[in-house]
């Protein structure tokens, strides 16, 4: 008699603790790859707005320093071309004339009755002649353009001038402004 043939039972019977581990382990490393996925993405993110407002620093910077250096150009140019002058200093001060610098120094400072009559000494540092200037001076809300025409400023030499400032006050009146210079002619020798 033939029996039907039973299947053999596997030695090993699964093991659900094991499969149950394995899925777990699967699991773990599924949500730490999409965890790290979101937390890169998150950081990509948090990066990216911070290289924009980086970005947006840079250039605000940039404008503001052109915009300093533009104030900066231009207080340089404005303060080279014009000078004050205390009747109690004696030094010279430099100033900017359409043909190169000229140096300027009071000299003598006569007060009269209304007026003030003030020596100025104006060195020419270049080497070329400059032949005649105009002066712009300024004193107590006076301003007088002054013409020396005939004068000639000779390289590496001062020459005084004379400038009548009327009216002015004798007693109030303590310093001359030039607020701009001009030369005629230069000549190269």
């Amino acid at each position: 008699m033939t029996t039907p043939e039973s299947p053999t039972p596997d030695p090993t019977p699964p093991a659900p603790e094991r499969s149950f581990g394995l899925i777990a382990v699967a699991a773990l490393v599924v949500s730490g790859f999409v965890g790290g996925v979101l937390v890169a993405a998150l950081m990509a993110r948090q990066t990216q707005h911070e290289i924009t407002q980086l970005r947006a620093s840079v250039t605000t910077l940039q404008q503001d320093f052109e915009r300093s250096r533009e104030s900066t150009k231009a207080l340089a140019a404005s303060t080279d071309r014009h000078v004050v002058l205390p009747f109690a200093d004696s030094g010279f001060q430099p100033i900017r004339t359409n043909g190169g610098t000229l140096l300027i120094a009071l000299g003598e400072v006569t007060p009269l009755q209304n007026t003030v009559i003030v020596q100025l000494r104006v060195g020419n540092p270049q080497s070329v002649t400059y032949d005649g200037f105009v002066l712009t001076l300024e004193w107590d809300k006076q301003q007088l353009e002054q013409k020396y025409e005939h004068v000639m400023l000779e390289p590496g030499q001062w020459a005084t001038v004379q400038a009548t400032l009327t009216p002015a006050d004798p007693a109030t009146t303590k310093s001359l402004r030039i607020t701009g210079a001009s030369v005629n002619q230069i000549r190269v020798r």
